[in-house]
């Protein structure tokens, strides 16, 4: 379990696409960028990413397959934006008895 679980977050990341839908700059310091979201053809129902804006580290959340981004200041030059994909792995620990007695046990476990 300690190793499917991450292989399996990372599989279903490697599945996850942004595309860009609509790039509008609404003036000479903002700009709004709009990505389809999807994992396979399906449209990504609920996901939550970052990205750094020059100063900051901005959270964006995917629904429903759509992303909108809102750049202001420098950023609006931007010709590429890294993304780094939140979850909540080590949060989420407890959820499952199975995994929160794997991660307890640092992965010696009795099933």
């Amino acid at each position: 379990m300690t190793l499917e679980i991450p292989a399996r977050i990372n599989q279903i990341f490697s599945k996850i696409q942004f595309q860009k839908i609509k790039d509008v700059l609404l003036s000479p310091h903002e700009r709004e960028i709009t990505l389809r979201v999807t994992a396979g053809e399906r449209p990504v129902a609920l996901l939550d990413f970052t990205f750094w804006d020059g100063q900051n580290q901005v959270q964006v959340t995917a629904r429903d397959g759509l992303a909108t981004f809102h750049l202001l200041g420098p950023s609006v030059k931007f010709d590429e934006l890294k993304l780094a994909i939140k979850y909540a792995y080590y949060d989420a620990r407890d959820e499952f008895k199975v995994v929160a007695d794997l991660w307890a046990s640092g992965g010696q476990t009795n099933l």
